[in-house]
This record gives C-alpha cells, structure tokens and sequence, in this order.
C-alpha cells in the first residue's frame, strides 16, 4: 500500500504451514493427517500471512485492518491463517473478522528448557543473545561443558524445527560435534529453544 508514492504498508503472503494444531482445532481434524490429498488442498485453498508491517509513522490509522480487508477481497483463497505473536496486545487480525484458536503451549518442550535454570539462566529471556552470553561467560569450564550438553540434548529433540532452520551450512550428520566447538554458533541458536507464545488465527472467506 502506497501514499503519495511512498510505501507506508505491506501485508507478506505465503504458502500454509502443513502441519498446525489450530488448524485442526478449528477445522475438527479435517486436514490433520499429511496425506497427498490434503497436503494439495492446504496449498490450494489456503493462504498464509507471514507479516503485515506498517510504516512507523502511519501506526495507529487503522491501516492493518484496511489492509487486511481488502486482501480478504482479493485472495481466491477458500481459508486465511495466521500464527502472531502481537496477537496476545494488539488483536486487529481478531478485529479484522479472523478467528482466534489458543493453543496449549508444547509441556515436553518447556520441561527442557526449564533444565537451562540449573545454570542461573531465566528462560523468559533466551530471546537475549547478550543475556544468554553474559551468563554463560560467567560459568568455570566445568560448567559451560554442562551447559553445553543440555543445549543439545534440547536440540537433539527438536534439530529438525532449530538446527535445519537456522543453520543451512553446517553438516547435519557431525552438527552436534560442530556447535560443541563453536560457542558462539552455538549460543546463535540458544533464542530459538524455547518458542514465543504465538497466538493462531484463521478466518473462512468462502465455501
């Protein structure tokens, strides 16, 4: 979206995710199992918003919301949807006529994380590489060795959603030997344990 010729909004589209826990909320399991057929319909009826950034100096117009409607208007899409974690303060995709799902957070996963406490770490703040950084230069040798065989053991769990995102030049098969090595790659990857709280929206645009 342009004023005057200068872009002061953009709402970014992309193919579904093919496996959502809201999704199948919403949609009663109708799409939960990753067959051909579904994973095609999923690609054909449904797109994603990835991002809608607003200009700073133009926030507070209710330009989201005018944006969003008028995508709703032009997407062929049969199903719109949306993972966001300014959902939880600022709901105009909810405001927009998007549906909210809340999802129950992942317990496996945040009992995993929870083990990063043992070094005097606050989980709520991984997000921080400087944090997480200061902390871990505080810890004897003894200690860093410990802190990295849990990080690990966390990624170990989840590598295929963290390691294969986030690190597309390190060789899958001698990973853990690369980033127990490398302490500041390593520490790159710590923000990505421990998952923001993402808010699922999804609204119905047609039959």
């Amino acid at each position: 979206m342009t004023y005057k010729e200068e872009l002061i909004g953009v709402i970014v589209i992309c193919y579904p995710h093919l496996a959502l826990k809201g999704r199948n909320i919403a949609l009663n399991n109708e799409l939960a199992k990753m067959t051909k057929e579904n994973c095609t319909r999923l690609n054909n009826e449904f797109d994603y918003i990835a991002r809608v950034i607003i200009r700073p100096k133009y926030r507070g117009a209710g330009l989201s919301y005018y944006m969003l409607n008028e995508y709703f208007k032009m997407t062929p899409a049969k199903y719109t949807e949306t993972l966001a974690v300014m959902s939880q303060y600022t709901p105009f995709f909810q405001k927009a006529g998007m549906t909210r799902i809340d999802v129950d957070s992942d317990g496996k996963r945040e009992k995993l994380v929870a083990m990063l406490e043992e070094f005097n770490i606050n989980t709520s703040l991984l997000s921080s590489r400087r944090y997480v950084e200061t902390i871990y230069n505080s810890l004897s040798l003894e200690q860093k060795e410990k802190f990295k065989d849990t990080v690990l053991l966390i990624l170990n769990k989840y590598k295929g959603q963290i390691v294969s995102l986030f690190s597309k030049n390190v060789d899958k098969d001698n990973w853990q030997d690369y980033y127990r090595q490398n302490d500041n790659e390593l520490l790159d990857l710590v923000k990505h344990l421990k998952r923001a709280n993402t808010v699922y929206s999804i609204k119905k645009l047609r039959d």
